[in-house]
């Protein structure tokens, strides 16, 4: 029999010896290693080549550096919120990249506005900055002008005095340097080192912002009005120097400059409490109470925690014998800072005027003293103005605030309305006159 065979047949070809499994095993290696260093060299095009390969039906994530892109664009556009959204994505996908870390850091320093922890975190950025390359003149800025901004000015100073040595010409450590010295009340070296910021940083808004600080807090009013106004010139849109320059408009009587800069800083930010809360201020000081109630009314609405905006719409309120209305906002404050020394006396205030007015509801209805409720009221005033002023034993520059306190004991204490409190009797020797809202002085409610 005849057996027909397929000669085409891989069985019946010369078998070839193909290559080892070791050698297989070592080319596989060397290509996953190869692949692995591309995608460390060259993160973002590795990525950027995986979603064009995906298809346009994906939705990639953006990379740190299109991120970082983006929130530099609204740093100049001025929306420094939406900037520090944008890097706080970028750092977290890149945690050690030391230019992400420093321009963040620098933004979220801007943004400190004493209660938030953000310098403190800056001041954190700066020590990696510093891990991953200790020679990087930005981590000692960094670092710096955090420590300058939380009150640690001599550290602040010997930190950017350790940058100048690696960088003789870095602005940004001068600028830390003439901030520090600041807080360190050493007010000439702060002008000096704030001329040196702009020397070599003639493009750099925070340079002329450090430099006019300085000459603000040595008492160079003049002098400072034109740095700032140079400072928002080199940036416009870069608002922080905004709210120093308007202060110094105010404090020279040139109101309308302040309203106006007011104005600007809104235009950018419609929702700015402290922006609306100094307009408010400006407006209080021209006279025009009505406005002035409504920007602090919108500042609180903005911010309903911003203290310094609830005492002074409570202020403006207490001034409008609204005593109701001045009562909520001088008590929202005291239970957000419960060791305010002007909320607590200013509520024992109106605590004692809404005594009176429950005192003269009663005797026109006919109400007895004993059913009537004034005299509780009283107590709750009486109260809290003894508080107070046990917290003046404590603390310093209160002779304007104890002298409030005693006016109001005074006046509960001979008032035929407060009758039943109870408490220890108090010796005023001094005939003070009446407590009216209208004798209560301004305080200051900003910070």
């Amino acid at each position: 029999m005849y057996v027909r065979r397929n000669y085409r047949d891989r069985f019946f070809r010369e078998k070839r010896r193909g290559p080892s499994v070791v050698r297989r095993f070592l080319v596989a290696l060397i290509f996953i290693i190869a692949l692995t260093g591309l995608g460390m060299w060259q993160q973002e095009l590795v990525l950027a080549t995986a979603y064009d390969f995906i298809g346009p039906e994906q939705t990639p994530t953006p990379l740190p550096g299109q991120l970082a892109q983006t929130a530099q664009t609204l740093f100049l556009e001025g929306d420094l919120e939406g900037a520090a959204e944008v890097w706080e994505r970028v750092v977290t996908m890149s945690p050690t990249n030391v230019d992400y870390l420093y321009e963040y850091g620098m933004l979220l320093i801007d943004l400190d506005d004493g209660r938030n922890d953000y310098a403190d975190r800056a001041t954190e950025f700066a020590s990696t900055m510093l891990d991953v390359n200790p020679n990087d003149p930005r981590g000692y800025a960094l670092r710096a002008r955090g420590l300058a901004w939380t009150g640690n000015s001599s550290l602040a100073i010997t930190v950017a005095e350790a940058g100048i040595d690696i960088a003789p010409e870095f602005a940004p450590l001068y600028a830390a340097l003439s901030r520090a010295h600041i807080g360190d009340s050493n007010l000439r070296d702060g002008q000096v080192n704030g001329s040196l910021a702009i020397e070599y940083g003639a493009g750099d808004v925070r340079s002329y912002w450090a430099y006019a600080s300085s000459l603000a807090f040595s008492g160079a009013r003049d002098e400072a009005i034109i740095e700032y106004e140079r400072a928002v010139s080199v940036n416009p849109n870069f608002l922080p120097p905004y709210f120093e320059l308007a202060n110094l408009y105010l404090a020279s009587n040139r109101d309308q400059e302040a309203i106006d800069t007011y104005n600007r800083i809104l235009g950018v930010q419609p929702t700015n409490a402290r922006a609306l809360l100094r307009q408010c201020q400006a407006y209080r000081k021209v006279g025009q109470f009505n406005q002035a109630r409504g920007l602090c009314e919108d500042s609180v609405s903005s911010d309903p925690e911003y203290v310094p905006a609830l005492f002074q719409l409570g202020q403006i309120q207490y001034g409008d014998s609204d005593f109701v209305q001045a009562d909520e906002s001088f008590q929202t404050c005291l239970d957000l800072v419960p060791d305010s020394l002007e909320c607590t006396y200013y509520l024992g205030l109106t605590q004692y005027y809404l005594a009176r007015d429950t005192f003269n509801v009663c005797q026109t209805e006919g109400i007895s003293d004993s059913d009537c409720e004034s005299s509780n009221v009283c107590q709750v005033g009486w109260n809290l103005l003894e508080d107070a002023l046990v917290m003046t034993e404590s603390r310093s520059n209160t002779a304007g605030d104890r002298e409030l306190i005693t006016l109001g004991l005074s006046a509960i204490q001979d008032d035929p309305a407060c009758s039943g409190i109870t408490g220890q009797p108090y010796d005023f020797s001094v005939d003070e006159p009446e407590v009216t809202p209208e004798a209560t002085p301004e305080a200051s409610a900003d910070t």
